[in-house]
């Protein structure tokens, strides 16, 4: 396959441990039980907290355990979905229980393979990739890099697993990934932000918060649809709605004059180098 961009033809069936069930491991189970590629027999979870225990094995009918066992080495595919900072501890109450042929994916902000390597008794099969929120509604993006040494059947188990939600880009090396967590996994919260200042000025103009709310939300919801179908470029189709001297021109001025694009991207490079920096941290021994 040349175009890792396209959805690819999944396998029949495949089974699939998440450690952790909190926002992004529900959203995984859920869309690999929505999409089929799993089903709930060949699907469980780990997770601390009881409480998220107990609601993901009532939701999902799926095999819920608190920590990891003999049971672990009955899954294809392992993904480790846990806080980064929790990420050795997990790693290394799972290693024993480890064969050398399941793959490891994992969707860990800032942890490098190298130390994921080292906390898991120098296992070889292991994945990163950097999906999103939107896996929720199948509407995700993942950047997946996958080593060289990764068997070509594993790098499809990582595929099939992360297209249940979404859009794959193969990546060639970490770096991209930690690039992609700046980008698209920090992303919506991009679009939650601006959404936040249209309704509140909305709100001072004198609409209701129902009224800013339908407003705002429906205006982005329409404007992402345009930027999806539409083959030109962000920066046209913004063109096409400046007319000279109007309201948007207006607006942008006042945009420009602060520097709010200059101080946007620098932000995104902030959020990159944070994640550079967590994967150096994780990194030494």
């Amino acid at each position: 396959m040349t175009d890792s961009e396209v959805r690819r033809v999944r396998s029949p069936k495949r089974t699939l441990l998440v450690v952790g069930c909190g926002s992004l491991g529900s959203s995984m189970i859920s869309a690999c039980l929505n999409s089929g590629i799993i089903q709930k027999e060949g699907c469980a979870f780990i997770e601390r907290d009881s409480k998220r225990r107990s609601e993901a094995a009532s939701s999902f009918g799926c095999r819920a355990e608190e920590f990891p066992g003999e049971y672990v080495r009955d899954f294809e595919s392992v993904a480790l979905v846990v806080k980064p900072q929790e990420a050795e501890a997990v790693c290394r109450a799972l290693s024993p229980f480890l064969q050398s042929s399941q793959l490891i994916l994992s969707v860990m902000a800032g942890v490098s393979t190298q130390s994921l390597r080292l906390w898991l008794n120098e296992h070889r099969s292991i994945v990163r990739a950097m999906p999103n929120l939107p896996a929720r509604f199948q509407e995700g993006v993942s950047a997946l890099c996958c080593p060289l040494e990764v068997l070509p059947a594993a790098q499809a188990a990582a595929e099939d697993i992360l297209h249940s939600f979404g859009r794959v880009i193969r990546v060639d090396s970490e770096l991209l990934v930690d690039a992609a967590t700046a980008v698209s996994g920090t992303g919506p919260a991009y679009f939650f932000y601006l959404v936040e200042q249209l309704e509140l000025v909305a709100q001072e103009f004198g609409f209701s918060r129902e009224q800013a709310t339908a407003l705002v939300r429906t205006t982005m919801r329409g404007s992402a649809r345009m930027l999806l179908e539409d083959s030109d470029s962000a920066a046209r189709m913004r063109e096409r709605v400046t007319s000279k001297g109007g309201t948007t021109e207006a607006a942008f001025r006042v945009l420009e004059g602060a520097g709010v694009g200059e101080r946007f991207q620098e932000a995104i490079r902030s959020a990159f180098m944070c994640a550079r920096q967590m994967s150096a941290g994780k990194s030494e021994p």
